[in-house]
């Protein structure tokens, strides 16, 4: 995604940050395996188990994630961290200035007090929290969609709308940042522009190839696309054939979308084709049964 520039030299400074943090943990397994001391060779090994095995899983090191950097990824490990901190501390009070320990300790805590204090008014609202991403990284488009989320949920339209082509520019293959330009338009009643946002994030979606499935190709939620322009230019009475080849095409990449199978219905019935859209309404009964809105259209 771009979000954390790759790491393509040597000599990247960050490089110094990781170099360090696994220096910091070999000395830390070796001093607890050359203690004689059983109690701290128990608290260390459980200290670093708590710090590095429930991060593995999210690490990215056995199978990707697409994701490293979380606070919630962090709250296990931090256990460990907490323990060997109190460690430290009860280490340093022992064999050196126990009054510079409990300093170092209460400004330990006040500092990261503080620091969480601050964080939890990034909490108070789905923009907040968004907007507080943003401000330490632009370079990520799925932050600038959820911010335009945000406001779009407030009726914000003309907002969100800044942030969803924010996001098309960092991000110009992002279908959903597209179908979000899309359906802002639409609210905004502006369908020519919204038209064109759809028929944009309909040419991005991966095109099928030969012997290969196309339903575990492309992400559900991008279907949505075909059920967005076709809604959109189905207000065109002269444009239902057009609408109903859309839906046809979702399906056609979906068996199961039954969505697709309800419009294309409403489609058929509007065009007087009714013996084909009682054919299409039976058909989604096939995927979901127990949908109230196929048996009334039926």
């Amino acid at each position: 995604m771009g979000t954390v520039p790759l790491v393509e030299a040597f000599m990247d400074p960050r490089n110094i940050a990781t170099i360090l943090a696994y220096l910091l943990i070999a000395i830390l397994v070796w001093i607890a395996f050359i203690s004689e001391n059983r109690q701290q060779t128990t608290i260390i090994i459980m200290g670093l188990s708590f710090m590095i095995l429930p991060f593995l899983p999210a690490s990215n090191l056995f199978f990707p994630v697409g994701f490293v950097i979380a606070e919630r990824v962090l709250y296990m490990p931090s256990m460990g961290f907490c323990l060997l901190v109190a460690y430290g501390f009860h280490l340093m009070s022992q064999r050196f200035n126990k009054k510079l320990a409990w300093m170092c300790l209460t400004f330990l805590l006040i500092t990261h007090a503080t620091k969480t204090y601050v964080r939890n008014w990034d909490w108070e609202t789905e923009y907040s929290i968004f907007m507080s991403g943003l401000r330490v990284n632009q370079r990520n488009a799925k932050l600038f969609n959820n911010v335009g989320h945000a406001l779009e949920s407030e009726e914000r339209y003309r907002e969100a709308l800044t942030f969803f082509h924010t996001a098309v520019q960092v991000q110009e293959d992002d279908v959903g940042a597209h179908i979000n330009v899309g359906r802002t338009y639409n609210h905004l009643k502006m369908f020519k522009e919204a038209e064109e946002a759809y028929l944009k994030a309909k040419s991005l979606l991966p095109k099928a190839k030969p012997g290969e499935s196309y339903q575990a190709r492309i992400a559900p939620n991008h279907l949505n696309v075909f059920l967005n322009l076709a809604n959109l230019i189905s207000k065109n009475h002269t444009r239902l054939e057009e609408a109903d080849m859309l839906y046809r095409q979702a399906i056609s990449m979906r068996a199961d979308y039954t969505q697709a199978y309800i419009n294309r219905g409403d489609i058929l019935i509007k065009l007087n084709r009714t013996k084909e859209a009682q054919e299409v309404y039976e058909r989604a009964l096939l995927y979901d049964s127990s949908n109230p809105d196929i048996y009334y259209n039926i």
